[in-house]
């Protein structure tokens, strides 16, 4: 067997190879290109007599290089980042060779503790990359909404009393159109009703009495200037977080048609009907049966998604009478 230390980055990736009898085989640095990586095909098939002798050790699992060692018939055997940061520390020093050295040396002492990556067919492949693409948005949701709250606090924080979700429409919808408090208190009664009805509020007219109350109520006031100039960053965040938000249910609608072959197994369609209602059951066998069919990533995104829809579905509503 022979161990392949493989320490990979955006543009080049480092190879090792290391001594066998007393000889050192050999190490090379790829460009990652397509002529770079059939060079670094031809270096490990001119090295072993067949692909099933090699073991290339590296710390990632998906990525162009991973499908072209995968599509050569190259063994690739992931290591966990935080378990090659140890050998790193151990080291005390990083180098992309040095990395390359410590990935191949955990090849020869520990390949039986690794897990050896198999391809993915193509439905899984879209569900990993869809996946991984949307999680990456809901971050970008994250970050928004706290700059959208911090920024409230500097000069309406009375927004912050108002609704119950900084990234629900409605509230998106009412700041898009009252973007200051006193915009806001000019604004009449029906007028805010009709701005939640078109932010498809649950119940227009009993928050808008709410927030009619509240909005008159004595609160904290910000500077003409400052007002002026945070209303501005306000509208150009809400305008930025609608469109992920949008983009997010997007990607939710291109994921479950990926489920549906597993999900209709699970429950036989007998819950197809009721997905809308209780997604989390159809959900919930579609991840027993991941578990068992699936690659441990793909298993471990449905669970984060089950988790997400079961905390939905079972999070109180708040009562503070303040917030729509």
């Amino acid at each position: 067997m022979w161990y392949v230390g493989l320490d990979w980055a955006d543009t080049h990736h480092d190879v090792e190879v290391p001594y066998l009898a007393g000889k050192r085989v050999g190490i090379r640095r790829f460009a990652h290109s397509h002529a770079g990586l059939h060079e670094l095909q031809a270096f490990l098939l001119g090295i072993a007599a067949s692909p099933d002798q090699l073991a290339c050790i590296v710390e990632t699992t998906h990525g162009l290089l991973i499908s072209f060692l995968l599509e050569a018939g190259i063994p690739v055997y992931p290591v966990n980042p935080k378990t090659a940061n140890q050998l790193r520390k151990a080291a005390g020093a990083k180098t992309d060779r040095i990395d390359a050295h410590l990935l191949a040396k955990l090849g020869r002492l520990d390949l039986g503790e690794l897990r050896r990556l198999a391809p993915d067919s193509e439905t899984v492949q879209e569900l990993k990359t869809l996946t991984r693409d949307q999680d990456a948005l809901i971050q970008t949701q994250t970050r928004l909404v706290n700059q959208v709250t911090a920024c409230l606090k500097e000069y309406y924080p009375a927004a912050l009393q108002l609704f119950a979700k900084v990234q629900q429409r409605s509230t998106l919808v009412f700041l898009q159109t009252y973007p200051t408090p006193q915009a806001a208190q000019a604004a009449s009664l029906e007028e805010i009703t009709a701005t939640l009805r078109a932010g498809k509020h649950t119940n227009p007219t009993k928050a808008a009495c709410k927030i009619v109350e509240e909005l008159h109520r004595p609160h904290l006031v910000a500077t003409e200037l400052v007002v002026r100039a945070k209303s501005r960053l306000l509208l150009s965040l809400v305008k930025q977080l609608l469109v992920v938000i949008q983009e997010i249910a997007g990607y939710d609608k291109a994921i479950k048609p990926l489920f549906c072959p597993i999900r209709t197994t699970s429950c036989g369609g007998r819950c197809l009907g009721r997905a809308s209602t209780w997604p989390h059951v159809c959900w919930l066998n579609g991840a027993r049966i991941a578990a068992a069919m699936l690659t441990p990533e793909v298993a471990r995104l449905w669970l984060g998604r089950l988790l997400s829809l079961l905390q939905v579905a079972i999070t109180p509503k708040r009562t503070n009478a303040s917030r729509a």
